[in-house]
């Protein structure tokens, strides 16, 4: 008797449930062979490859099937907000595609729809940010910055990155940074990888969105020399202050730091962070703030 063949439902179902890579692949191109252009199967093999046009080729595909869909069928919520997470996913590809204008026009796709639940607005201006960014649209960064109602990594971030672009390395570039910082104190760690990448099913929400903003911003953060440099030098700073620095980074710097004119200025920084807010009861978000603080004073920092 010959084997019944899988349904869609099925092979869809039998998809999510696989863990091995190379049986998720080969289950998504079985469902195209069903569903020539299903979204599920796309943004799956959008997940699995590494190669980074592949990824926008797959994830362009979804999203033009998803918008036809919608446009079938305007009243389907669930397929609205599918379309609105696809519009989402292609502007994130576009970004680490490098390719701004694309993600300038998916920031606006979604920032038309209009979708306040599932934070669509939120990762739209998120991309849009990244967007200018990435096409050198410096002084509209700094513009929308001071017209947002809401300061997120983005914005701190973006404002950071166009107020070096514009006024150089120096005091107003220092202190966007350290503002960024006052953000999500914990987001450079991750951007730099001095710290391992959360755990989705053990950390807390706050702890995966930093790490998924520092991911959005590395492809800005190190397109330069510049901009490298002074994330580091700042990162390094406010690591050393508040013992964030993983001990294998503290050695390898640790060195190096004692000699520069900047150390003393640290170590009596330290000193003071550990009088203010020393203890096993110590309050981080107190912590940091009086971190940045201290950095924000400290003039030699910002040469």
């Amino acid at each position: 008797m010959a084997k019944k063949k899988a349904s869609l439902e099925e092979l869809l179902e039998a998809m999510y449930d696989e863990e091995n890579p190379q049986k998720v692949e080969n289950l998504a191109s079985q469902i195209l062979a069903v569903s020539p252009e299903n979204p599920e199967a796309l943004f799956m093999l959008a997940d699995l490859t590494e190669d980074v046009e592949e990824s926008v080729g797959f994830t362009e595909r979804a999203v033009a099937e998803l918008r036809r869909l919608v446009e079938k069928n305007p009243d389907d919520e669930e397929l609205s907000l599918f379309l609105t997470e696809g519009l989402q996913r292609l502007g994130f590809a576009y970004i680490f595609d490098e390719n701004g204008g694309k993600a300038l026009e998916t920031a606006e796709a979604l920032l038309e729809r209009g979708t306040e639940e599932n934070d669509g607005a939120y990762w739209a201006r998120a991309v849009r940010y990244i967007g200018l960014l990435q096409t050198g649209q410096y002084s509209t960064v700094l513009e929308e910055v001071l017209a947002d109602s809401e300061k997120t990594p983005f914005s701190a971030h973006a404002q950071a990155i166009a107020t070096l672009e514009l006024a150089g390395s120096g005091r107003e570039s220092h202190q966007a940074l350290l503002e960024a910082f006052r953000v999500a104190p914990n987001l450079p760690f991750y951007l730099l990888d001095y710290w391992d990448a959360p755990d989705s099913d053990e950390d807390d929400e706050d702890t995966l969105l930093e790490f998924s903003a520092a991911t959005l911003l590395h492809p800005v953060w190190v397109q330069t020399e510049e901009r490298i440099m002074a994330l580091s030098t700042a990162t390094t700073f406010f690591g050393y202050l508040t013992d964030r620095l993983p001990e294998d980074v503290l050695e390898e710097i640790r060195t190096e730091l004692a000699q520069t004119p900047v150390f003393p200025v640290l170590e009596m920084g330290r000193s003071q962070i550990e009088a203010a807010c020393g203890g096993d009861d110590a309050d981080w978000e107190t912590l940091d703030q009086t971190a940045l603080d201290i950095l924000s004073r400290m003039e030699e920092l910002s040469e």
